[in-house]
């Protein structure tokens, strides 16, 4: 999939200004062109869930929007209250959403993927 330059540059500055947002150090030139190839791929994977997504009409229901905020809730002190946190704000909810959309759409990947195991020695991985 071509990524237009204009997309990636913005999505390296979004990851510059969460780099900042995060007290890191500013990244170096070889950093930032990591980032351009890392931002090229993000990029192409959105494009690609966006048309499984709408290929095959995938929604968020409420249903399992809780129950992945019920897992998560599990370590706090009150889960119900930060179920009520988590629901109250619409960015918060809209991120658990796009979590249950890309699980949702891994799992139709995975239902139609015809796989076959390899065995592999770790040696061999690592090169």
């Amino acid at each position: 999939v071509a990524v237009p330059m204009s997309l990636v540059l913005r999505e390296v500055n979004e990851m510059v200004k969460q780099a900042k947002e995060q007290n890191q150090e500013m990244p170096s030139n070889d950093d930032v062109e990591q980032m351009k190839v890392a931002a090229g791929k993000r990029i192409q994977l959105g494009l690609i869930m966006s048309e499984i997504i709408a290929k095959h009409q995938i929604a968020p229901s409420e249903e399992k929007v809780k129950e992945l905020l019920q897992m998560e809730a599990e370590g706090y002190d009150d889960p119900e209250d930060f179920m009520r946190w988590y629901l109250s704000d619409k960015q918060r909810r809209q991120q658990a959403e796009s979590l249950v959309l890309e699980h949702a759409v891994v799992d139709l990947v995975f239902s139609q993927a015809n796989v076959t195991p390899i065995s592999k020695t770790l040696d061999s991985i690592a090169g």
